[in-house]
């Protein structure tokens, strides 16, 4: 008879450990799966911080600036070359925006010397360059005052709007006022 009552105590705590454990279970939260990972969808850390829901590149990378100028649907002049700078890339935004970069080195080396030159249409500055420079400016160059914005005498930012459109000339490193002049006289 002893025997049996061990059996039965034994069963007895055996279920009420089962239950402990599974009140305990019911008070740890599900873990939870953002959609992103629901869906099988891979998205970076870095646009899930940001809040970037995966939106696409508005700029379109194209062969010829003609290429470009279909897509933005403007005209724009800009040098084939500009000295010191040896290869470049066009893009352009659907109806809105063209650029054009200058690199003085690979591409794809980030220490590499820079020149940005952009047309949009309107008159907000499109230079995507919004630090406080030292040395500030409005010049008037080809009839048109340009804005320009630097450090020891080198112009790193230059803005300016005609005819409805604004235009923007960065460069990574500092431009020389001489060269800011020319292209301003040339990028239409």
């Amino acid at each position: 008879m002893m025997k049996k009552v061990k059996k039965i105590l034994t069963f007895g705590l055996a279920c009420t450990m089962i239950l402990v454990l599974a009140a305990c279970e019911s008070l740890i939260p599900a873990p939870v799966i953002p959609p992103d990972e629901a869906s099988g969808t891979e998205e970076s850390a870095e646009s899930s911080a940001e809040g970037n829901m995966n939106m696409p590149n508005p700029w379109v990378e194209c062969v010829t600036l003609e290429e470009a100028v279909k897509l933005a649907g403007f005209n724009m002049e800009v040098p084939a070359m500009i000295e010191g700078y040896s290869s470049n890339m066009i893009q352009a935004m659907k109806g809105e925006m063209i650029q054009v970069f200058y690199y003085a080195g690979d591409p794809d080396d980030e220490e590499s010397a820079n020149v940005l030159i952009r047309k949009g249409k309107g008159t907000d500055d499109i230079s995507g360059d919004y630090n406080s420079y030292s040395e500030e400016k409005t010049l008037s160059l080809h009839g048109v005052d340009v804005y320009v914005g630097g450090v020891d005498g080198l112009i790193y930012k230059s803005t300016w709007t005609q005819d409805g459109y604004a235009y923007s000339i960065t460069g990574d490193t500092g431009i020389a006022l001489a060269m800011i002049d020319s292209l301003v006289e040339t990028v239409k």
